[in-house]
């Protein structure tokens, strides 16, 4: 999931789009093994190390989109200087030195 598979209904409901990656489970099956498809930045990291896809790796990257939507970032920016250019990394850096991120209205 990233910020372009989010739509708004007339009403700003939100609806999700673009299943590239959805599977029919047999019941009780949480999780399907598959080679790794996705965007950068996006991959929840244990998606990314086993090629086991579950509802918990959509969580994690609707959870990068309401941090790009938090801090006006994108979840990789490779303009931005070393240490940085991945958003994920540079939030958990932020919150480990108890730092604000969260975007100021007067910023442009």
């Amino acid at each position: 999931m990233r910020p372009n598979n989010i739509l708004l209904t007339h009403d700003f409901e939100p609806l999700v789009g673009d299943f590239g990656l959805a599977r029919l489970q047999a019941d009780g099956n949480s999780g399907v093994e598959t080679r790794i498809i996705g965007t950068f930045g996006y991959l929840a990291p244990e998606y990314a190390q086993t090629g086991q896809i579950s509802e918990k790796a959509d969580v994690y990257s609707f959870g990068v989109v309401l941090v790009e939507l938090v801090t006006g970032r994108k979840a990789v920016d490779i303009y931005r200087p070393k240490g940085e250019q991945c958003l994920t990394e540079w939030v958990l850096r932020m919150l480990e030195g108890d730092t604000l991120i969260m975007r100021s209205k007067s910023w442009n």
